[in-house]
């Protein structure tokens, strides 16, 4: 499981940050988190399943209903950045959008017994939904990944691996004010994949998917 402690600049006109539903021009939204992943255990030792990870995130309005999100999650040794961009189509109560996100992190375990880095690439396209009920919005996205890995020690190439569909995800948020201004965010995202990117010092060859359930719980103060 991924749980999430979030803390986020307050915006007195989108409180909401997974909402599908278009920003204002320029408007902007950032959340700060650390989370803690669990990994399955046909990947690693239950007793070392756990990774600490800090999260930043930031969402952006663009013109034309475009919306810009920036997301860097990072514990020294293991290091992701994404950028996506997405266009709403449905601007209502009921909310519709569709983007396309580009990822690329990097590891390095800095352990005396491997000096083992890896690099990987991974593109997701997505398609998000929403409903604002008025007391809370809940809204679900679903992806498709296709990954590119690179692993390489003392600068020789050990490996490279490409999956033109690696894996997919469907992620629910339930987001609803807490009092006044402040808002909170609980979701839960089920990732199917042959490969997870926190798991990367796991060295897997399992060619199967598996699942990587995440679960956030975040606070807009």
């Amino acid at each position: 499981m991924v749980s999430s402690l979030i803390f986020a600049e307050d915006k007195p006109l989108e409180e909401y940050f997974y909402f599908p539903h278009e920003y204002q021009n320029w408007s902007t939204k950032f959340i700060v988190g650390a989370s803690l992943s669990k990994l399955p255990t046909e990947v690693v030792e239950e007793e070392i399943n756990s990774a600490p990870i800090l999260n930043f995130y930031f969402r952006m309005g663009l013109p034309g209903k475009i919306t810009t999100i920036l997301e860097i999650n990072t514990n020294y040794f293991t290091n992701y950045g994404s950028l996506a961009f997405q266009h709403s189509f449905l601007n209502t109560d009921l909310s519709l959008a569709a983007g396309l996100k580009f990822a690329g992190w990097f590891g390095h375990p800095q352990l005396s017994f491997t000096n083992v880095k890896a690099t990987g690439m991974i593109l997701s396209p997505y398609i998000s939904t929403g409903y604002d009920f008025g007391d809370f919005i809940l809204s679900a996205t679903i992806d498709a990944e296709s990954y590119y890995i690179y692993n390489s020690s003392e600068g020789i190439r050990l490996g490279e691996w490409f999956k033109p569909v690696s894996g997919y995800g469907l992620k629910f948020s339930l987001e609803q004010p807490l009092w006044k201004n402040h808002w909170v965010n609980l979701g839960l995202k089920l990732n199917f994949s042959k490969f997870y990117y926190q798991s990367w010092l796991s060295f897997t060859t399992i060619d199967e998917y598996l699942l990587y359930p995440e679960f956030s719980l975040g606070f807009v103060l």
